[in-house]
């Protein structure tokens, strides 16, 4: 009897969970950089700005990691909802967190 060639059998790479998560940080170091860049010469020359640049930086930041965090749950149910299967005519992709799609390829 042939095996039959689903996610159960062939499951599909956990690292695409953390592409996103990944891509955010990268984002994130880019985005304080810059901030630090405009902010820093404000700061040596007015030494009160120092508290919003903080600020900013701390807003930023946490900004940043909550769309990360949110993104790694989703990116989790969107692989747990995903399944396909190979079937003699064609491939059937079964996939949705909300709404749930079928799609079958030739």
């Amino acid at each position: 009897m042939k095996k039959a060639i689903t996610e159960a059998n062939f499951p599909v790479e956990q690292n695409w969970l953390l592409k996103i998560p990944i891509s955010f940080l990268f984002t994130t170091v880019i985005i304080l950089v810059f901030l630090s860049v405009i902010f820093i010469p404000m700061i040596i020359f007015f030494s009160e700005i120092w508290l919003i640049f903080a600020f900013v930086m701390v807003i930023v930041a946490c900004t940043m990691l909550g769309i990360g965090i949110l993104s790694m749950i989703i990116a989790y149910f969107s692989r747990a909802n995903f399944h396909y299967s190979l079937e003699d005519d064609f491939i059937v992709f079964h996939q949705g967190i909300i709404t749930k799609q079928q799609k079958n390829l030739p």
